[in-house]
């Protein structure tokens, strides 16, 4: 018997007995987990796929989470927005039932118990706008708008409304005047003084306030007063020299004045416009103004409109004419004073001074002032020579400082009548014979078009233009016949012109006189060939379009007068397209550098070489793609919400939200006093007040659509990532849990090895045991 034999059969026995415990246990241990991956040694490569997937099912989860969270979030400001919406369409009803002239009485008793709800009404409006928040997030007040909040969103004070018809808290009587002449603060002042034009009667008045005899209405000392109704034909208002008014026009119609309809020389007025206001003169008031402000100082506010003309030599507001040698002639023209208009509607036509600005004069005309247009609707045109708002006719009828930070405006320059020599005023500037003043745009629409070899801004005909800056607005202006579109009209010195902002755009056949130094903006010319000096930076300029290009190779195009903003080589430029979507910049020929632009949300670069050869076209290539959830990218000079709606980075949506206050909407001015009066005699001047709320309603329903829209898109996402969870998961359980059927056999046959190898092995122990029992006792042993 070979025993070697027999022990070394036992060694192969012991392996098959470990590999079935191995199985075994492996089996037991997928099958008592679920997973067929339970340790990086079961399938390395496999569980770094599967720990991949399952990061991104965890963000899944987590981002249809976030989309709830979103939508919760927009619910609540939805919420908010119908709120406000419901508190302006109650207002507008309001205002519907006070225009209604039934309701009509001297007192407006009934009408102010209307408009104490209406300032409830705009009270709660401004609370929810300010208070409306979601986990400590203020949603309507105009943090979330698209660009930073300008200081008036938040002007006015919550709950401290205050309400149009108490017209004592309109005004003080002392008001002061900062340098530019805007009103930066006003203070509760006394009542005012109420005045009915229609029921006065000469001898009427109060001691030392005012009077009225032989049709004049004489304002004699400083004071707060309120003119209602209208005046009949060939009456007047005079402010005394020195005396310092505010006055309230409401509905106050005054027709052929002999002599200005107002007249305020060396006075301050603080003019408030209410409903529909004429202040013409007579043909026969040769010399004098509309509003006659030599040497004093004008502000007109408010939501009404006037209409303010002079019928031969002065300015429709602004100078007057003198008479020479006593004579009734017109031979110097009267300066027009310091006029400022914040708001309202406003017409001032002249036939010889300026729309507003300077009289006419036959020896020289008057200068314009210092006039400031800060807001409103102003359309200032002349007939007769003189500037649309500047100067008037007559030599030296120059032009004095303009300051322009917003409104419309519409100013056309005049040309002398039929039969005389053709010589005109500039829209904006000299008048005839004169030269421009210093001319400062930042702001607003502005539309200008000189007389007969005028400019359009800058010089009457024979008159240089003055400085001419311009950092923000539209400005489109035409020059009268042979004058340039800005500078100097013909004969007379071009200007020194600086654009760092907004547009200035040029139409065909135009040209600027003098030199141009485009620092930024939008300088756009129809004929470029006819602007030929123009610097950037003191250097000579090349001109250079820029046009957009998505990362696809599709074109993005701009539309007519859009802000655009973009940074060139660290410079930040505020631009605004021209009619035709159109931008160009102006730099140096041996320019190179980087350009960033963002436009509607969306960022594009390009490295920018100036080489004729480049066509005079920079195209700019967005800087990244649209994919997966990217949403609209946010505006980096304001504050957006950032939404992430998916697993990575760059699964994201912004959200913005325009402020809901009321002076956002309209319903109060930057004191916080309501603009919405229904506290006066005439219906038809309440029922004009229905555009505002109107504009209101339409500012409201597009955020509401926006929230509305932004709420389907999330819901739409959250569907999606469902469904990529759902399909994501299937795949990560392929590849990560265990096959139970396969297992179990795995289990049950790993089992019977297990079993079938300890028999055999204890099968192969016995034969050793017996073999070593059999050489333990060569000699058998005798039985007992």
């Amino acid at each position: 018997m070979d025993i070697r034999r027999q022990m070394f059969s036992a060694t192969p026995l012991q392996r098959n007995l470990y590999s079935a415990s191995v199985d075994r246990n492996l089996a037991m241990r997928r099958i008592s987990s679920g997973l067929r991956i339970n340790s990086a040694a079961d399938d390395a490569a496999g569980l770094a796929i599967s720990e991949t997937m399952r990061a991104q099912i965890r963000g899944l989860d987590q981002a249809f989470r976030n989309t709830q969270d979103a939508s919760a979030l927009i619910q609540t400001a939805e919420g908010g927005v119908a709120s406000i919406n419901e508190g302006l369409q109650r207002i507008r009803e309001l205002v519907v039932q006070a225009a209604n002239d039934t309701y009509r009485s001297p007192e407006q008793n009934t009408r102010n118990m209307i408009q104490i709800e209406i300032i409830q009404r705009i009270a709660e409006i401004e609370f929810v706008a300010r208070q409306l928040q979601h986990n400590q997030i203020t949603l309507l007040d105009g943090t979330l708008s698209r660009s930073t909040p300008s200081p008036s969103a938040s002007a006015s004070p919550l709950g401290q409304i205050q309400p149009f018809w108490r017209v004592a808290s309109l005004y003080q009587a002392q008001m002061p005047v900062p340098q530019n002449g805007q009103v930066s603060s006003v203070q509760p002042a006394s009542t005012p003084t109420q005045i009915h034009l229609y029921s006065l009667a000469d001898g009427m008045g109060v001691a030392g306030e005012w009077n009225f005899n032989n049709g004049v209405l004489t304002i004699e000392n400083d004071g707060v007063f309120q003119i209602n109704g209208g005046i009949s034909t060939n009456n007047r208002i005079v402010v005394n020299s020195g005396v310092n008014a505010d006055i309230t026009l409401n509905n106050v119609t005054i027709e052929y004045a002999e002599g200005a309809a107002l007249d305020m020389r060396g006075a301050t007025v603080n003019l408030r416009l209410v409903g529909d206001n004429m202040l013409a003169t007579s043909d026969t008031a040769v010399g004098s103004a509309g509003i006659q402000t030599t040497g004093g100082h004008l502000t007109i506010s408010g939501t009404g409109r006037l209409y303010a003309i002079s019928r031969v030599g002065g300015a429709g507001i602004g100078g007057g004419s003198t008479g020479l040698l006593g004579g009734a002639g017109l031979a110097f023209g009267e300066d027009g004073g310091t006029i400022v208009i914040n708001s309202g509607t406003v017409r001032a036509v002249a036939y010889g001074g300026a729309g507003i600005g300077g009289g006419s004069g036959f020896i020289s005309g008057g200068t314009g002032g210092n006039i400031y247009i800060h807001g409103g609707t102003i359309i200032a045109q002349n007939y007769r020579g003189g500037a649309g708002i500047g100067g008037g006719a007559g030599a030296g009828g120059s032009g004095g400082n303009i300051t322009i930070t917003g409104g419309t405006i519409t100013a056309t320059g005049g040309t002398v009548q039929p039969g005389a020599p053709l010589q005109g005023g500039a829209g904006i500037g000299g008048g005839w014979g004169g030269s421009g003043g210093n001319i400062n745009i930042s702001g607003g629409t502005i539309n200008t078009t000189g007389g007969n070899y005028a400019a359009g801004i800058g010089g009457g005909w024979g008159g240089g233009g003055g400085t001419v800056n311009v950092s923000g607005g539209i400005v489109n202006s035409t020059g009268g016949r042979d004058a340039a579109s800005i500078g100097g009209g013909i004969g007379g010195a071009g200007v020194d012109m600086t654009i760092s902002g907004g547009l200035v755009q040029i139409g065909i056949g135009q040209w600027v006189e003098g030199s141009v130094d485009v620092q930024g903006g939008n300088f756009s010319i129809h004929d470029p060939d006819l602007v030929t000096n123009i610097h950037h930076g003191g250097d000579s300029a090349f001109r250079i379009q820029i046009t957009l290009q998505h990362a696809n190779g599709s074109s993005v195009p701009f539309g007519p007068h859009m802000p655009v903003t973009y940074t060139v080589n660290g410079m930040t430029i505020n631009a605004i397209t021209d009619s035709d979507g159109n931008l160009f910049m102006y730099l140096p020929e041996d320019f190179s550098g980087n350009v960033q632009m963002t436009f509607d949300g969306r960022t594009f670069r390009g490295q920018l070489v100036v080489d004729p050869d480049h066509g005079n076209q920079l195209v700019l290539t967005r800087d990244y793609e649209d994919g997966g959830f990217i949403g609209t990218r946010p505006n980096p000079n304001g504050r957006t919400l950032h939404f992430q709606v998916g697993p990575n980075s760059g699964h994201s949506l912004f959200l913005n939200i325009e402020a809901m206050d009321a002076r956002t909407l309209g319903l109060v001015d930057e004191r916080g006093f309501s603009i919405i009066n229904v506290s006066q005699d005439a219906g038809a001047s309440i029922s004009q007040q229905l555009q505002i709320l109107d504009s209101a309603l339409s500012h409201v329903s597009r955020e509401w659509a926006m929230l509305g829209a932004m709420q389907n898109r999330l819901d739409f996402i959250a569907r999606g990532l469902d469904v990529v969870n759902e399909n994501l998961s299937d795949a990560n359980s392929r590849i990560l849990n265990a096959d139970m059927a396969m297992e179990t056999g795995r289990l049950a046959r790993a089992n019977f090895r297990h079993q079938a190898s300890i028999t055999v092995l204890a099968q192969a122990n016995q034969a050793s045991d017996r073999a070593l029992w059999l050489l333990q006792d060569p000699q058998p042993q005798a039985l007992n």
